[in-house]
């Protein structure tokens, strides 16, 4: 009978996991809000970086500008450089009219933010607008961008692009551009998201265009434009006050694009808590799992090793081993109260009962034996018995397959003049048309020669049918004596055979109708009796296809053999036709007739070949 469960005091759970599961549990709700704070401190990083990229899009679209810019002068000075001649005479005058063409030329397609002006050495200026005073920046740089500075005619921010054009070390002219801020400011200024402040600062870190001064601000972008960086993210630094900093630096004049927004962080006593409680809970944590070890090496893992021990000496089968179980041996926790002292008492009556229908098996097996033995001597005679009859099968089956291969033989073969047949003839046209369709290409060009013998029918009234057999067999060996490697010959009807020839043109065609049609007309039939007959064949002939540009089934090409064939019988005994489709027209339909063969004849839409 199956043993009671386990009372719900006495179980494992109850006695040793509960208590350690609840510590555990303490544990882990310490370490979850220690990883709150660390994931906070993820979720912080990747807010800097969406800031930084919304901010490096701003500048990005600035810097096209400052490009398109510098591009354009430098092409302007490229055009300069290539069309200034050392030799031009007087210089002064070659320079200002090279100056003034060149302002002609690329002034229309300048940048429209951008003014343009030539100047050079001698106080000359080309460029801008006539009477309009130009305004120039407090210092002018030799080369490069200067600092933004007022116009006094629209009260606006300016900013000058100079490129010094020379040539063997002489100064020939400066190429100057002064680019209107207000367009470029207005995006930049633009609100990113809210909370979030947009300003404009110089490779030095001096604020620009209004914007604000900040302790510490400037020895960082100072410190980045020494050192190459085009992009930085700031966060958690005292001397930005608790804001997060994104600067992301403009290509041309090298200002820095910065963005600054509140960071938000945890008090700092909820900080300094979660210092001191992480480590006091990862140290617990380890406690606890050391005592979890302890506690499972023995109270469950050395019992379990032991039903494990059992379970495999269960599961094996081997007399000896699952003897030893049923005896006793090895020791199990059977004494425990638990889950585990009740497994220990099911596996050892489970040996116990295995162990007894194992005893029983092997008697009954050693009786079944004796019957074995007594079957194996029958089946052995069997199987001499079945390879008897297997090899008389056998030998009926090779039998089979050769009346199958020569019924197959006959049935291709005409029986009175050893020829191939009509249908042997049809099943290698379609084997070949399909051949040709899986290449996907043209196939080569045949033709269809139709051969019939001239008064056969008249022949087999005053001789017999056994002379006109005797006519047959003897045609169709002049016939196979004419052909040439390639050929195919069948007899077709009664009185007619046809051959399949490969001609590319119709001229091969007509040569090989009249050898055959000689080959008959050279060679009578003698009879048996002594009397000699002179047997004449009309031959018709049609290449196939008939456009040899066109793929047609190879039955319209037959049908026009056929027709021919008439056609040279109704003219005179031993005669050759073919017809030939002039190059260009259109072949007949599939199912045209002899009339309506005739009709285009007569038309000129087909041509007799004589």
């Amino acid at each position: 009978m199956p043993e009671a469960p386990v009372a719900a005091g006495e179980g494992l759970a109850r006695r040793s996991l509960l208590p350690l599961g609840l510590r555990l549990a303490a544990l882990l709700l310490l370490m979850l809000l220690a990883a709150g704070a660390l994931l906070r401190s993820s979720l912080r990083q990747e807010q800097g970086e969406a800031l930084q990229a919304l901010v490096r899009e701003r500048a990005a679209s600035a810097s096209s500008q400052f490009l398109v810019l510098d591009h354009a002068q430098q092409a302007l000075r490229s055009e300069y450089l290539r069309r200034w001649s050392p030799a031009a005479e007087p210089d002064l005058y070659a320079r200002q009219t090279l100056a003034i063409d060149l302002v002609r030329r690329f002034g229309p397609a300048w940048p429209v933010q951008a003014t343009l002006y030539l100047f050079g050495p001698e106080d000359y200026r080309v460029g801008d607008l006539p009477g309009r005073p130009i305004p120039r920046a407090p210092e002018l740089p030799g080369e490069g961008w200067s600092a933004p500075f007022l116009d006094p005619l629209t009260g606006g921010w300016l900013l000058t692009r100079t490129t010094p054009i020379e040539s063997e070390g002489r100064l020939l002219a400066r190429l100057g551009s002064d680019l209107r801020l207000a367009p470029l400011l207005a995006p930049l200024q633009a609100e990113l998201r809210p909370g979030a402040t947009l300003a404009l600062y110089g490779p030095d870190g001096t604020p620009l265009l209004g914007a604000a001064a900040r302790p510490g601000l400037a020895g960082l972008l100072a410190t980045a434009s020494r050192g190459g960086t085009h992009q930085l993210l700031v966060q958690g630094d005292d001397t930005l006050a608790g804001q997060r900093l994104a600067a992301v630096r403009i290509e041309g004049p090298g200002w820095w694009l910065v963005s600054l927004e509140p960071e938000p962080a945890l008090p700092a006593p909820l900080r300094q808590l979660l210092a001191v409680l992480l480590p006091l809970a990862l140290l617990a944590l380890g406690l606890e799992l050391w005592m979890l070890h302890r506690l499972l090496q023995g109270q469950v893992l050395q019992p379990l090793q032991q039903l494990l021990r059992a379970s495999q000496a269960l599961a094996s089968r081997e007399r000896s081993e699952l003897t030893a179980l049923a005896e006793g041996e090895p020791a199990l926790p059977e004494g425990r109260r638990d889950e585990l002292g009740q497994l220990a008492r099911s596996l050892r009556r489970a040996a116990q009962r295995q162990h007894d229908e194992r005893l029983d098996l092997e008697q009954r097996l050693a009786e079944r034996n004796e019957t074995l033995g007594d079957a194996q001597t029958e089946l052995r005679s069997t199987r001499t018995q079945l390879e008897d009859l297997q090899k008389a099968l056998q030998i009926q089956h090779h039998a089979v397959v050769d009346a199958y291969a020569e019924l197959e033989r006959l049935s291709e073969t005409d029986k009175l003049t050893g020829l191939s047949n009509r249908r042997s003839l049809e099943e290698r046209l379609n084997r070949m048309v399909k051949a040709w369709g899986e290449r996907r290409g043209h196939p080569p060009r045949h033709a269809f020669v139709r051969l019939a013998i001239d008064d056969f029918e008249a022949l087999n009234q005053r001789y017999g049918q056994h002379v006109g057999s005797l006519v047959l067999g003897a045609v169709a060996t002049r016939l196979t004596l004419a052909q040439r490697e390639g050929d195919c010959l069948a007899r077709w009807g009664d009185d007619d055979f046809a051959v399949l020839i490969p001609a590319e043109e119709a001229q091969a065609a007509q040569a090989c109708a009249h050898r055959l049609r000689a080959a008959m007309a050279n060679h009578p039939v003698a009879l048996p009796w002594g009397e000699v007959l002179q047997i004449g064949v009309s031959v018709g002939f049609a290449c196939w296809p008939l456009d040899p540009q066109r793929p047609q089934p190879w039955a319209l090409s037959l049908r026009m053999a056929d027709v021919a064939l008439a056609l040279a019988r109704e003219e005179s005994r031993e005669h050759c036709l073919g017809l030939l489709l002039p190059a260009g027209l259109e072949p007949p339909p599939e199912d045209v007739d002899r009339a309506g063969v005739e009709d285009l004849l007569r038309q000129g839409r087909l041509q007799l070949l004589r």
